[in-house]
């Protein structure tokens, strides 16, 4: 397994941890921030200072098989809604800013999740800004 280490830049207004959480308290279906097809936030754990974070992606082509020493592969059946998917692992440390990402070759890479966590971003920035306009405007008369 490979392991990379980043250090982390914080460009929107919030930092990673406090998106991490604004993710994480959405429901899974709704931790789609690049399309259907992107990847999402599986899970994030704070412990002892450090944020444990998994993100995953449905694999393209096709998955893994199931073997046996006597017998050939044979594929796995998936209901009509199931993908195979594939994660990638990541630990964050605040105070020293950096991360340590496992490298999957199949799972989400890490130009991938930074592009999620813009985009996760953009969308609370975006909802915020609606809420804030919604609310200068009053109530709504027929």
């Amino acid at each position: 397994m490979k392991i990379h280490a980043y250090e982390a830049a914080q460009k929107g207004p919030r930092t990673l941890e406090e998106l991490l959480r604004c993710i994480h308290r959405q429901p899974l279906e709704n931790r789609f921030y690049l399309g259907e097809e992107g990847i999402r936030l599986e899970d994030v754990v704070e412990r002892d200072g450090l944020w444990f974070a998994d993100f995953v992606a449905p694999r393209g082509g096709h998955g893994p098989g199931k073997m046996k020493r006597s017998r050939p592969l044979e594929g796995i059946q998936l209901q009509e809604d199931e993908r195979f998917g594939e994660d990638t692992g990541m630990v964050y440390d605040p105070a020293t800013r950096y991360a340590a990402v496992q490298y999957n070759h199949f799972g989400p890479r890490i130009k991938a999740i930074e592009n999620y966590l813009y985009a996760a971003d953009l969308f609370f920035r975006r909802r915020a800004s609606a809420r804030r306009r919604g609310a200068s405007r009053g109530p709504v008369r027929n």
